[in-house]
């Protein structure tokens, strides 16, 4: 089963790259200790004020597949802290690999105004 446990916030308010870890503490034992299992999660968070093209997520993880599941997609979302929209032209693998297909066409990123 996948299920959603938590959500972490960050406030960005100092300008530099900040590292963390969460820990989640479960009701199962560890084998060797005898103390409650963890499962310890790295956090990385770059804050910039430089303006420009950035997107939300640092990887696109397509988790585990087989070779006999669907094909699974994920939208990859961008922000443009800039002052003024930008043209997206083109979207492509590097390296190229054959299992890996890219849907796109060509827009306009708008400024996000909300952002200094």
């Amino acid at each position: 089963e996948t299920k959603a446990v938590m959500r972490a916030s960050f406030v960005g308010r100092v300008e530099s790259n900040h590292s963390a870890f969460i820990r989640i503490k479960t009701n199962k034992e560890d084998e060797h200790t005898s103390s409650p299992e963890l499962l310890i999660l790295p956090v990385e968070i770059e804050v910039s004020s430089d303006p420009g093209i950035y997107s939300p997520v640092e990887l696109l993880d397509f988790g585990i597949l087989r070779t006999l599941d669907e094909p699974k997609t994920l939208r990859l979302n961008l922000i443009n802290t800039g002052p003024k929209a930008v043209h997206i032209t083109s979207v492509n693998v590097s390296p190229p690999n054959v299992a890996v297909s890219v849907d796109f066409r060509p827009f306009k990123l708008q400024s996000d105004g909300s952002r200094p």
